[in-house]
């Protein structure tokens, strides 16, 4: 939940301050996205093939997972400063990265483009 709200809030930064979607370059995209469902792909394996009904029961009721929960719920409810200020940061971090990378993407796709073009144009008219 909190991710998705990050990801909006940046995507809504992205539209103010550059006016253009942002598309990662091909090179980063494939590998996060076969790294995306090859974890996808392990959990639902281990959840859905190996664990059985009873299991996955078993499971959810178990001390572990009930202390598991309480303790994300205390994290949250009653929540440090050092902690706030590390999610808050981590926040901020998603953005300027969000931001990063579509400068880089964006020079790539015009600067590099106009200089190569032009070194193009040099070598044409140096041959007449």
């Amino acid at each position: 939940f909190l991710s998705e709200l990050t990801g909006d809030f940046g995507e809504f930064i992205a539209k103010i301050f550059f006016k253009k979607k942002f598309i990662l370059p091909k090179f980063i995209d494939i590998p996060l996205r076969s790294l995306k469902y090859l974890l996808l792909a392990f959990f639902i394996y281990a959840i859905f093939i190996l664990m059985s009904g009873e299991a996955v029961w078993a499971f959810l009721d178990s001390p572990y997972n009930l202390t598991a929960d309480i303790k994300m719920y205390l994290f949250f409810a009653d929540i440090s400063g050092f902690a706030l200020t590390v999610l808050i940061i981590l926040f901020v971090l998603s953005i300027f990265i969000l931001s990063i990378a579509f400068i880089v993407t964006w020079y790539m796709q015009n600067i590099c483009k106009k200089k190569a073009m032009s070194s193009d144009i040099a070598k044409f008219t140096q041959l007449r």
